[in-house]
């Protein structure tokens, strides 16, 4: 759930760079007209909560990661609305 992270007392020492264990991870996402998806998260973790600790003897006490994305809503691709408009003599109405 951890990759990639670095402490300086590793220095140049090859180390394994995923960590498994418990971690909060806090967020929202804001959803724009057009279809945007924009989240906001922050993951916190502890060398206390990893399952393999022997293996990561420099992971932090508590360990910040913040993470930003942006995405598009892919159901706006295949919406109802847009398929409405494909529909031959929606005009009329079998029951008037």
């Amino acid at each position: 759930w951890v990759t990639n992270y670095y402490n300086e007392q590793i220095g140049n020492v090859k180390y394994d760079q995923t960590v498994f264990g418990i971690n909060m991870h806090v967020g929202t996402q804001v959803y724009s007209a057009e279809g945007f998806i924009f989240s906001f998260d922050i993951n916190v973790a502890s060398k206390y909560t990893i399952s393999n600790e022997n293996r990561h003897p420099f992971f932090y006490s508590l360990y910040v990661r913040p993470n930003i994305g942006i995405g598009y809503d892919l159901t706006r691709l295949f919406s109802q609305s847009k398929r409405k408009r494909h529909i031959k003599n929606k005009a009329i109405n079998p029951f008037e």
